[in-house]
């Protein structure tokens, strides 16, 4: 196999097993040579990767966000750690030979693609265009593993699977309605601070390639990732005053629908 097609196989393993969320990452993620080299038979074989990712399971992911810029950006995480924590085999890689594979690096290569891509969810809410309801802050996002990562490779085929608990903590403002129709709905319009649970999201991902055989061999060619996530619930929680039920409604059902496979 080229060293470019491997790499790319590597590049997509790499992102399901040490940052399963960030499903965004686009053809500017970069993995050196070193690092190729320096973690490719933790993905040799379906043992090896169910192995590296064994530690997972309970582990929590925080992302803070910048908030002084629209729509917000991450600001920090504390990913690095979560993988120098629960991936052991990376961490011992990190220093060695010749600091071949950066933690930090790789991570922060992770870290700006999902940043580029939440951000552009995160703008279909900021109010453009005097939206009734916007999404005025996005404080902290939490997500744990409820269950590792579970990796089977299966001829040209590597099949995953792991479910997540999410939570957000952000602030939601509503101008719905007009201040009559406000008033004999209770008070719906205004700044709302709100805590979004998304129980039990399970993720299931397929990396393929379009031919059949050893993809470390040099049978394969170009390789396709789809990634399906199925929603169990969506909870929407009081974070300071009290929240209108028809305000959380919505923003349930808006979050179970932007969810859908």
């Amino acid at each position: 196999m080229r060293y470019e097609q491997f790499s790319k196989m590597a590049r997509l393993c790499i992102l399901l097993s040490v940052a399963i969320v960030f499903t965004s990452c686009d053809n500017d993620f970069f993995l050196s040579e070193k690092e190729f080299y320096a973690i490719r038979w933790q993905f040799a074989d379906q043992t090896a990767a169910n192995q590296l990712t064994s530690g997972v399971q309970g582990q929590l992911l925080r992302i803070t966000f910048n908030n002084s810029v629209s729509p917000p950006r991450i600001q920090s995480t504390n990913l690095a750690a979560l993988i120098r924590g629960s991936m052991a085999p990376l961490a011992i890689l990190e220093g060695y030979p010749n600091n071949s594979f950066r933690i930090d690096r790789v991570s922060g290569e992770i870290e700006s693609q999902f940043d580029n891509w939440l951000s552009a969810q995160l703008r279909l809410y900021s109010g453009v265009n005097n939206a009734q309801v916007r999404l005025e802050r996005v404080e902290e996002l939490r997500v744990q593993f409820v269950t590792n990562p579970a990796f089977t490779y299966s001829g040209n085929k590597i099949i995953f699977n792991t479910t997540l608990q999410m939570t957000g903590d952000c602030q939601i403002r509503v101008d719905a309605l007009d201040p009559v129709v406000n008033f004999l709905f209770g008070g719906v319009n205004g700044t709302w601070d709100v805590s979004i649970d998304v129980n039990n999201l399970q993720l299931q991902g397929e990396l393929t390639t379009d031919q059949a055989g050893d993809q470390r061999s040099g049978d394969a060619s170009n390789l396709k990732f789809k990634l399906v996530p199925t929603v169990g619930s969506v909870t929407v929680r009081d974070r300071g005053a009290v929240v209108p039920a028809t305000v959380k409604n919505g923003i349930r059902d808006a979050v179970r629908q932007s969810l859908k496979a």
